[in-house]
């Protein structure tokens, strides 16, 4: 009967999805938006049947969407959380925790002047010092002699954001964590799909961080996930997102004074770590699990956008366009926005008084000049 009915539910969502007025995007009664959420009935239909089995918490589905983002990066482990600046803040505590210590109090931090806010507050949230570097300006990534000159004795991380989906030179990073013996975390909130050496970013350093907002590569509405190949870090990622509880995984049980405690105590509520409630719901992850099998149509997209965009919206010598041969080979860039760099400032006003004429989304510099 149950079963019929689940059957008559999904079948009814379909229809009402199918016979549901679509919203055109008709100026001047509405903008041409840079991006949004694209689903249909199966996201819907899997996030109801997450809904009506009664489990709002972490579970079956979340499990299978970390096994899924992992297989689709390239790691072992991945850990769901409830927005990529969620990721950040569990990636860098992480490295602080006790019985991790890989990063200390007081240390520095290499990362990008040109960036989302939430790549930078969980390294002063944690103690550390942040050193700004500027972009290069023909690829939108991290100037790495401005990376060499910023290098000091109190440099222990990089936090390495990839903006905009463009992935940076991580042959030259790599050579200088293994050189100065540095911890690399990569910010790819906005760079799921994109690759280097056929590898995808997030998974060189010592941990990756994603998000899955509504405008990025797939969602979840909100969303993020940590990736990692070191188990250790993954445990700890894990218990930190749950309010700093005891893993479940016996290898990684520290050593605890049980005799303090009473016999019968739910070990469960053991906290180990200083953590936070970064916890997600069960039909988020039921809705990633239809998106992420949908990761290669969404990519093939972004890019026969930005090729119509590249063809079409070239005015010469008014600005710099971000030309495709530049990703060519090792680095494939999926494209997340699309940035003009101009050549002269006169043509800015200009430039955007064109977009508002016909109805164009954009923005000054999405990403926030960050000032220390």
């Amino acid at each position: 009967m149950s079963v019929d009915l689940k059957k008559k539910i999904f079948s009814l969502i379909a229809e009402y999805l199918e016979n549901k007025p679509k919203k055109d995007v008709i100026p001047p009664e509405s903008f041409i938006n840079y991006a949004g959420p694209i689903y249909d009935k199966d996201e819907i239909c899997n996030m109801v049947d997450a809904i009506l089995s009664g489990w709002f918490a972490l579970g079956t589905y979340t499990k299978q969407f970390e096994e899924e983002l992992a297989k689709v990066c390239g790691v072992s482990h991945c850990v769901y959380t409830n927005s990529g600046s969620s990721a950040n803040l569990l990636a860098v505590s992480a490295l602080m925790a006790k019985g991790i210590g890989l990063v200390k109090k007081g240390d520095e931090v290499i990362t990008s002047a040109v960036a989302y806010p939430t790549t930078i507050n969980p390294l002063i949230q944690n103690g550390l010092h942040p050193v700004l570097v500027d972009l290069d300006l023909r690829t939108y990534t991290l100037n790495i002699e401005e990376i060499e000159k910023s290098l000091s004795r109190k440099t222990r991380l990089i936090m390495l954001p990839h903006l905009l989906g463009s992935p940076n030179n991580i042959d030259a990073i790599l050579e200088l964590v293994v050189e100065k013996d540095l911890i690399l975390i990569e910010d790819c909130c906005d760079a799921l799909g994109t690759t280097y050496r056929e590898k995808h970013v997030g998974s060189f350093g010592s941990l990756g961080t994603f998000s899955f907002y509504a405008a990025h590569q797939i969602t979840t509405g909100e969303g993020g996930c940590v990736i990692t190949n070191d188990e250790d870090l993954g445990e700890t990622v894990r218990s930190i997102r749950d309010a700093g509880k005891l893993t479940s995984n016996p290898k990684h049980i520290p050593p605890i004074p049980w005799g303090r405690l009473p016999e019968d105590y739910d070990r469960r509520y053991v906290y180990t770590n200083i953590g936070y409630s970064l916890r997600p719901v069960d039909f988020q992850a039921a809705m990633g699990l239809v998106q992420i099998k949908k990761l290669p149509e969404f990519i093939n997209q972004r890019k026969e956008n930005f090729k119509k965009i590249f063809e079409n919206v070239c005015w010469g010598f008014y600005m710099f366009l971000h030309h495709l041969k530049v990703l060519i080979g090792l680095r494939i860039r999926l494209f997340f926005e699309y940035f003009i760099i101009l050549f002269y400032d006169c043509f800015r006003d200009w430039i955007i008084e064109k977009f508002y004429f016909h109805f164009i989304f954009h923005d000054i510099c999405f990403f926030l000049n960050l000032r220390i």
